[in-house]
Order: structure tokens, then C-alpha cells, then sequence
């Protein structure tokens, strides 16, 4: 048994100082994809546009809202006054109100992917295609074997920021940007 042992370690320990050259020769880097976003003016402006959808339907939410809340006040103040079969139909009434709301805000803003999430998605997949073929070019010309996203590291050794890669991929989305016209003024 110990002759076993002993011949499986010298044997790793072979494979491991064998190998040892290649492992020299990986050059991996390294981006932040949460600052790519947060940096990066078309993402911004995804997200900006993301924003504004969602507050026209708080909007439109809030106007059903209010609208609910009318017809309950009329309801109230007009109780007395109505005949049973009347009031029952205006309890229905706001009782399908208040189910149409429910329906609306889990159509825009449901877990299951509601609209908000869903037109994120649209907006944000040609920006990301943008952002993997940037951190692509990069890894090429810099001849990177592996550009990892550096918010799935537990940790990174400061003597290796050389191998950050977000601002050389930010300085690639720029470039790769179209020039806006100036205007004649």
C-alpha cells in the first residue's frame, strides 16, 4: 500500500513539473462586467429607456388606481341610496377593476417575465453582443488565452491588475461607436 501511494505521488508530482511549462505560457485577464455597464453610454442608455417605459405604465397603473379609488368613494357615498341589485353590480364592478389591476401589473412587472424584463432583454442583447465582441478583439490583439468576468472571482491578486481588461474594452466600445454629426451652427 505504501509503495502504491509513494508511486501515484511521484507520478503527480511528474505530471505537475511537466506541465508546469504550459501553465507559464496561459495568459488569462480579466474584466468587470458591472462597471462595463455602468460605464459604457449605450447600456446607460438602455437602461434610461428601460426606466421611462417602466414610469409610463406606473402611470397608466396609477390612473387605474385612482380610478378604482373613485368608484369605491361613489360606492360609499351612495350606499343608502341604492337599490341591492344596483350596489351588488357596482361591487362587482370594482371588484373586476381591482382584478384588471392585478392582471396589469403582473403583465409589466411580473416575476415570470413581465414586459419591463422582457423589453430589457430586447434592448440590452445588441449592447451585449457589442460588449462580448469588444472583450473578443481584446483578448485577440492582446493575445489572451481566457478573459474572465471578475465578479465570479473570490479574489484577485493586486500585483495582477495588468490583467484588468476594462478599460482597454471600454476604449474598443468607444472607438467602435459611430461619430455622431456635429451640427452647423
Amino acid at each position: 500500500m505504501r509503495l502504491r501511494n509513494c508511486i501515484v505521488i511521484a507520478l503527480l508530482f511528474t505530471m505537475f513539473i511537466g506541465l508546469q511549462p504550459v501553465f507559464a505560457q496561459v495568459k488569462i485577464g480579466y474584466i468587470a462586467s458591472q462597471r462595463l455597464l455602468q460605464e459604457y453610454q449605450e447600456a446607460l442608455d438602455v437602461k434610461k429607456r428601460v426606466e421611462e417605459i417602466s414610469n409610463q405604465w406606473e402611470k397608466e397603473l396609477g390612473q387605474m388606481i385612482d380610478e378604482a379609488k373613485k368608484m369605491r368613494e361613489q360606492l360609499e357615498a351612495q350606499s343608502l341610496l341604492l337599490s341591492e341589485a344596483t350596489k351588488q353590480q357596482r361591487i362587482q364592478e370594482l371588484e373586476g377593476k381591482a382584478q384588471k389591476i392585478e392582471q396589469f401589473k403582473m403583465k409589466k412587472w411580473g416575476p415570470q417575465g413581465g414586459e419591463v424584463y422582457q423589453k430589457e432583454q430586447e434592448l440590452m442583447t445588441p449592447v451585449l453582443e457589442k460588449i462580448n465582441a469588444a472583450i473578443k478583439k481584446v483578448g485577440d490583439d492582446k493575445s489572451y488565452d481566457f478573459v474572465f468576468n471578475m465578479e465570479v472571482f473570490v479574489y484577485v491578486n493586486p500585483k495582477h491588475e495588468g490583467n484588468d481588461l476594462t478599460d482597454d474594452v471600454l476604449e474598443e466600445l468607444k472607438e467602435g461607436l459611430p461619430k455622431k454629426k456635429e451640427s452647423g451652427n
